[in-house]
């Protein structure tokens, strides 16, 4: 379907060619286009007239905020800027889909790149916290992931829900194991309904729930977690 006309982006630099409209992020929309002048494609987040002025300031603060941060498992952000009636964000493209679409298709993550993935997203988290920056805004739409490229936090920008460091781990670790299990947590323990998963990264994901964890240290606790190898299912062979 075509977008609407409260859909359509602002004018932007001529810089940026908009190629594919990705999807709206709650009030803002999302296209995949390309920088001209590197030739490269990127994530075009746009906020257009129908917001608020204050909104697109505090758009731009929190987007502007992230942009020094060289982060692996973050989204890097290139620039950010008014325009006419609107504000935009420029940033790499990571690939891959957001876990929440990954989930709506009935995927989960990969056991074997859980670790290593929930490691990286909390180090991530840990370089905002370092710098001063509450997210605010962490689930399965705010992380992309592929078995391609590392699982990468973005969302940066979005309309906050929480306002301290401990909220947005305990969104990480809710966003984590939804991710892992396809369920919010509240039901069994990940290791009992996921093999391969080592009880003690239940314990893990408890305390960062519960407050008990920075983003530092689950991530550190999360790297050296145990893993479980996978139950081998032999082929059944024929006998006489």
């Amino acid at each position: 379907a075509w977008p609407t006309s409260t859909d359509m982006p602002p004018p932007l630099p001529d810089r940026y060619r908009l190629e594919v409209r990705l999807e709206r992020d709650e009030d803002i929309e999302q296209w995949l286009g390309t920088d001209l002048s590197l030739d490269r494609p990127v994530l075009l987040r746009m906020l257009g007239p129908e917001t608020e002025p204050v909104r697109r300031h505090r758009f731009l603060e929190a987007v502007r905020a992230a942009s020094s941060i060289n982060h692996a498992h973050l989204v890097q952000l290139f620039t950010a800027d008014e325009v006419v009636d609107g504000a935009y964000a420029v940033s790499e493209w990571p690939g891959g889909s957001t876990l929440a679409d990954r989930l709506a298709s009935g995927e989960t993550m990969a056991v074997d790149d859980f670790l290593p993935s929930a490691a990286g997203l909390a180090s991530a988290l840990a370089a905002l916290h370092s710098n001063g920056i509450v997210h605010g805004a962490i689930d399965t739409s705010a992380i992309t992931y592929s078995l391609a490229h590392p699982a990468k936090l973005g969302g940066l920008g979005r309309m906050p829900r929480v306002a301290t460091v401990a909220d947005d781990v305990r969104a990480l670790v809710s966003t984590l194991e939804e991710g892992l299990t396809g369920y919010k947590p509240g039901g069994p323990a990940p290791s009992e309904i996921v093999d391969g998963i080592h009880p003690r990264v239940d314990d893990i994901l408890d305390r960062g729930w519960k407050g008990l964890l920075t983003a530092q240290a689950l991530s550190e606790e999360l790297t050296a977690a145990p893993s479980i190898p996978k139950r081998r299912i032999d082929s059944p062979s024929w006998s006489r």
